[in-house]
């Protein structure tokens, strides 16, 4: 009765930590066409403006970093996927 209930619990616990890592994989692919698409719109920006040099400021660095770190995430991320799903099958 007892190990029914842990089993129970760590296969809910499972299932929550795949749709945890499939919602965070498609939110950075979408993030990443996002940002595709707009492309580097801060490029066409009057900096002699406080605000907007200081969004552009802050958008160059964040696209930057994002581009970079993002495919590696959603390769890990789909990797940590593919292990559990293979897991599952045995």
């Amino acid at each position: 009765m007892l190990l029914n209930k842990i089993g129970k619990i760590l296969k809910q616990e499972r299932k929550m930590l795949v749709n945890t890592l499939i919602v965070a994989d498609v939110c950075l692919i979408i993030l990443f066409i996002l940002l595709a698409i707009l492309g580097s719109p801060y490029q066409s920006w009057d900096y002699s403006d406080p605000e907007w040099s200081v969004i552009g400021t802050l958008w160059h660095p964040f696209e930057w970093v994002y581009f970079k770190v993002a495919p590696l995430m959603v390769i890990v991320i789909t990797a940590i996927l593919g292990i559990i799903f293979v897991k599952r099958n045995k």
